[in-house]
């Protein structure tokens, strides 16, 4: 979708590998996303139990990644001070701030998935 014009956005659960920063959605085309990689986590705390997790310890499972001007990836944002705030509230927020900002800053068309 790049290639014809589109800024591309994902919101929510990406479950699709992260092993490598290759797997991860801003490597797999998208500008910027805002979730979570496992397969599942507390709507709440952000947390996996154990399950679906490297070496299966579980974790805190919440990250803003972006592709910057240059090219380049940042999949280190994470997200701890949404810590508590329930899932679609923050998954809400973060899509009505793509729209607004794509349609403030930017002239090309985005697809948001």
């Amino acid at each position: 979708m790049k290639k014809d014009g589109y800024r591309t956005h994902m919101v929510g659960k990406w479950h699709l590998g992260f092993e490598t920063i290759q797997h991860t959605p801003v490597m797999r085309g998208f500008d910027t996303f805002t979730g979570f990689y496992n397969g599942m986590q507390d709507y709440y705390t952000h947390t996996t139990s154990g399950f679906d997790t490297v070496n299966g310890t579980g974790g805190y499972d919440m990250r803003r990644d972006y592709v910057d001007t240059d090219g380049n990836p940042h999949i280190d944002n994470i997200l701890w001070g949404e810590k508590g705030t329930y899932n679609n509230y923050l998954f809400t927020d973060e899509a009505i701030k793509i729209v607004d900002d794509h349609h403030l800053n930017y002239e090309e068309k985005y697809y948001s998935w």
